[in-house]
């Protein structure tokens, strides 16, 4: 995802070469490899995960129920859900927006929170937009996006998970 903390785009961590799917399409045994010669940007992707949903799990389900404040938290700990989803990327940001039609087995003050999944996914810097296409269309260096785009707005028309 191209505006998360946690996910990381391929221009911040990764040399252009070494881009498992530079040609775009999916290859298993090429992300598999790539991965495994890197295996420590997988570890640290899945401990702060596992981090950030142990504390909020934990703050959700085990202080406020202790402290008898689990409606008066619901909506604060729904927020704070929705911003762990918009963090980890696209594939969370699917699984809450399928979350936010089910309220009969999500609380609905979560789907409500979730279903801004639906439509008000946060935007993302147009720098960052520009310095991925670049580099996906290996334009880098050959005169950048202006030599494919007649024009290249930096104002976002609007932002979307991936469908």
């Amino acid at each position: 995802r191209m505006g998360s903390s946690l996910a990381g785009s391929s221009c911040d961590v990764f040399n252009k070469d070494d881009v498992p799917y530079r040609e775009g399409r999916y290859d298993a045994a090429k992300a598999k490899d790539f991965y495994k010669k890197r295996w420590w940007i997988s570890l640290a992707r899945q401990s702060t995960l596992a981090v950030r949903l142990g504390l909020w799990s934990w703050g959700a389900f085990v202080l406020d129920k202790n402290m008898g404040k689990t409606e008066i938290n619901k909506e604060f700990r729904s927020r704070e859900l929705l911003d762990i989803i918009n963090d980890v990327g696209p594939t969370a940001i699917k699984i809450g927006q399928a979350l936010s039609i089910r309220s009969d087995i999500v609380d609905p003050v979560y789907a409500k929170t979730l279903s801004e999944l639906q439509d008000r996914v946060p935007a993302f810097s147009s720098e960052l937009a520009r310095r991925v296409i670049e580099e996906e269309l290996g334009l880098a260096g050959r005169g950048g996006i202006s030599s494919v785009f007649k024009e290249f707005s930096t104002e976002p028309v609007a932002a979307a998970s991936i469908g």
